[in-house]
Formats: structure tokens, C-alpha cells, sequence
């Protein structure tokens, strides 16, 4: 498959370095290749990132298709202006084109852009010495903001595990069970399964099969869990945003092959 246009926002390091976000053990779907650009799946598309000092480029695969119109950028809010100059100038959105990609929301999201790490650097560091003291190695990790069924089974993967079986037995759901989204770099890149795929009793014998071990039960039961007590009140609430349940009651709840306590 051909590259699309290489399109850009403004992120300086500071704020966010891919080096440090997508190899940290948050995501098992992103990999390096030797021209330092990152390959991953967000949803149920690929992109191919890197970075320089102050912007963040990326590329979607399959691109931006004929029914998928650009957006024209929202007229900007009334908001409380920041203290801080340098908490906006590193995050604001360009401004020249007045359209942007319809991707870019996604990336944004995603990437949880919407929040400053300046500030939050700059508090953490003056409430902690040890803080302060390794904060300017590592600056730009930030939390993602992913979907929660994949990070719900890839934690189920990481029973017990490092960060390269991680990635393998992820790759290994994805590859079996999920749909095909392109090529890459001799890569071919798979949309996550969804808790339906997963939730078949054939599936605890596949994963064994696949070398998943003990935790192919607890993929298998987990899925089948979701899918039949998302709907009922009592079902943790986290789970019930997912599946759109706005409401719900926690009560002393504890889901047995996801290893999840919550309490009121």
C-alpha cells in the first residue's frame, strides 16, 4: 500500500516523546523501525508517527478516503486563560489551514493532549525531590488514553510476563482474531478483536494452542463475562461506559477472571 501525505501538529518534547510514551509498557501495538518512525494501531487504523523538537508528523493507513470529508476546525471556546504562556505553546493546535485532518482528533485523543505535562512537571517536581532530580531525563510521558477492551486483555496478557511475550501474545490476538488493516514495512497490522471474537469457547483451546498458557481462560471467560453482564446494573462501571451505560451501581463486586476489585 502507498504512503499517504505526511500531515503534522504542534507537540514539543517536552510535552510528549514518543520514545519514552509508546515503549513504557502502556501499549503493546507500536514498534520502531530503523528510520526512528513509530508503526501502530489506534482503533481500527494504522499510523506511522515521528517527531522532531516541536511537532509531532503522522501518516494513516489506509488514508483519508473520499467519504471521509476534513473537518473544518470549531470556532474557538470562551475559556479561562492559562497562567502560564508556555502551558498553550506547546500544545495549541495550528491554526493555518482552517481545515484539518479528520485524524487528528483521534491522535489527540489518544494521546490525552488535551491536558498540559509542563504544569503538572513543574507542581510534581516542587512536592518531590526525587522528582525534581529525575524529572529532566525524562521528560514527555504522558498517560494514553486507550480503549479500554484492549487494555483490558493485554493487562490479562501481562500476568506474570515482560514487555517483548507481551507484545507477542498481543500481536497473536490481534493477527487471529482481528481484521486485517494494511502492510506496513513487511508488517501486516490488525485491528483488536472484539469481546465477541474472544468471548467463543473454542477460544480458550486456540489461545492454549498459540502458547497463552493458563491465561487463555481467563481471555476467554473475561470476554464471555463482558458480553453477557455488560447490560445489568450491578456490572462495574467502568465497563458499563464502554458499552455506553451511563449509569450504573458499584457495589462490592469482584470479577473473578479479570482480577478487578471495586468497592463502593
Amino acid at each position: 500500500m502507498s504512503s499517504t501525505s505526511w500531515m503534522k501538529f504542534p507537540c514539543r518534547v517536552v510535552e510528549m516523546q514518543l520514545d519514552y510514551v509508546l515503549a513504557c509498557g502502556q501499549s503493546f501495538r507500536w514498534h520502531k523501525n530503523a528510520s526512528g518512525e513509530w508503526h501502530g494501531v489506534i482503533g481500527r487504523k494504522a499510523f506511522r508517527l515521528r517527531q522532531t523538537n516541536d511537532h509531532v508528523e503522522y501518516q494513516v493507513f489506509p488514508g483519508p478516503s473520499a467519504d471521509m470529508p476534513a473537518i473544518s476546525e470549531p470556532a474557538p471556546k470562551n475559556r479561562r486563560q492559562s497562567k502560564s504562556a508556555k502551558e498553550t505553546a506547546s500544545m495549541e493546535f495550528s491554526k493555518t489551514p482552517a481545515v484539518i485532518d479528520p485524524h487528528l482528533s483521534e491522535l489527540h485523543r489518544y494521546f490525552a493532549l488535551e491536558t498540559s505535562l509542563m504544569p503538572l512537571y513543574e507542581a510534581w517536581s516542587a512536592a518531590d525531590e526525587r522528582f525534581a532530580a529525575v524529572a529532566p531525563q525524562f521528560q514527555g510521558i504522558r498517560m494514553l488514553q486507550q480503549d479500554f477492551v484492549e487494555t483490558l486483555f493485554s493487562f490479562i496478557c501481562s500476568s506474570n510476563n515482560n514487555i517483548q511475550r507481551i507484545q507477542q501474545m498481543v500481536e497473536k490476538l490481534c493477527s487471529n482474531y482481528g481484521a486485517a488493516i494494511c502492510s506496513l514495512d513487511g508488517r501486516t497490522f490488525y485491528s483488536f478483536p472484539s469481546v465477541d471474537r474472544l468471548a467463543g469457547k473454542e477460544v480458550d483451546g486456540e489461545l492454549r494452542k498459540l502458547g497463552f498458557g493458563y491465561r487463555a481462560g481467563f481471555l476467554q471467560k473475561s470476554a464471555e463475562y463482558i458480553t453477557k453482564y455488560a447490560a445489568f446494573p450491578h456490572f462495574p462501571l467502568v465497563v458499563c461506559r464502554y458499552f455506553g451505560f451511563e449509569k450504573s451501581v458499584i457495589n462490592r463486586t469482584t470479577i473473578k477472571y479479570v482480577a478487578i476489585i471495586l468497592t463502593e
